[in-house]
């Protein structure tokens, strides 16, 4: 028997060096999607002002799409600022970085890669940190509460189990606030990655997550114990994933969170519907008071 935490991590280490560019047939992001891309580089133009190099580090990079069209979407508006840009391809699989740095290449960026696991100690000097979907791959503990009691999941021969909490401190305080009867994500990892990247931002440096997790405590509670504890956790092809917890994780922290689509939208003053079958933006034809809701958010944490 072991932690879910632990049994995330074995897995998703496993499914990541192994599984190499082959994970594009398990599950879909917004990576590959213009309108993503395009807010993320309109609106990074408009914040970087400082001459010089630009040291650009991407966490988790997948097949390195997102990366290439954020490139061209910035050489578009400005060829001399991408110029200036060292774009830092960062990821557990020396397959996928390998591949993002050919593919960077071929662009002619200026590009670098690096293969890490833990915390991303080597960050130095960065005006602009970027996620898309990582951290709710990281390992992460769940807890419960049941009165005033605390329990931890754990997983034997692939079912749950609980067991009492032991530990007292802030998760247990954490946890006293939380609604009674529902798996709670405590993503400590990716908070602590989150707070090591922090570190080494440049002054006015920025860090943008983008993933999919609830921001409050109301969210959770939209859905009956039940089906919430059911649909907390996934199993996409061998890779383990939790919905992550942004309540949590900007705690101590310069954060805003808003709905992804929020960002996009208001970047690029357009109206989009959110495809989650394609993971795809659509322009709106027509005019809607229709407000959609989606499990997708955008996290800027701020030096």
């Amino acid at each position: 028997m072991v932690s879910f935490e632990e049994f995330q991590r074995k897995r998703n280490r496993e499914y990541y060096t192994t599984r190499g560019l082959d994970f594009l047939k398990d599950f879909k992001t917004f990576a590959a999607d213009k309108y993503f891309a395009q807010a993320i580089a309109k609106d990074l133009y408009s914040k970087i002002t400082k001459r010089g190099t630009i040291n650009i580090y991407e966490m988790g990079i997948g097949t390195g799409t997102l990366f290439i069209s954020i490139m061209l979407s910035l050489r578009k508006i400005d060829p001399s600022f991408t110029e200036r840009i060292v774009y830092h391809l960062c990821d557990i699989s020396e397959t996928l970085v390998k591949n993002a740095v050919k593919r960077g290449d071929a662009f002619g960026f200026n590009v670098d890669g690096i293969v890490y696991e833990g915390l991303p100690n080597f960050v130095k000097s960065a005006d602009y940190i970027l996620s898309n979907e990582l951290y709710s791959d990281l390992p992460a503990r769940i807890l419960v509460r049941k009165g005033e009691n605390v329990y931890e999941l754990h997983i034997e021969n692939e079912k749950n189990v609980l067991k009492e909490l032991k530990e007292n401190g802030e998760i247990k305080k954490y946890m006293s606030e939380m609604p009674e009867g529902y798996f709670i994500p405590i993503n400590e990892f990716a908070k602590r990655h989150l707070q090591c990247c922090a570190k080494g931002l440049a002054l006015r440096g920025f860090i943008d997550i983008f993933d999919y997790g609830f921001d409050s405590s109301h969210k959770i509670t939209e859905l009956y114990p039940e089906q919430w504890n059911n649909a907390i956790y996934r199993d996409y092809g061998g890779q383990i994933t939790t919905d992550l917890n942004f309540h949590y994780l900007a705690i101590d922290l310069n954060a805003t969170i808003e709905p992804q689509k929020n960002f996009v939208e208001r970047v690029l003053n357009e109206k989009f519907e959110e495809d989650l079958d394609s993971m795809r933006y659509r322009v709106c034809k027509k005019k809607t008071d229709i407000v959609e809701e989606s499990d997708f958010y955008h996290m800027r944490v701020k030096r």
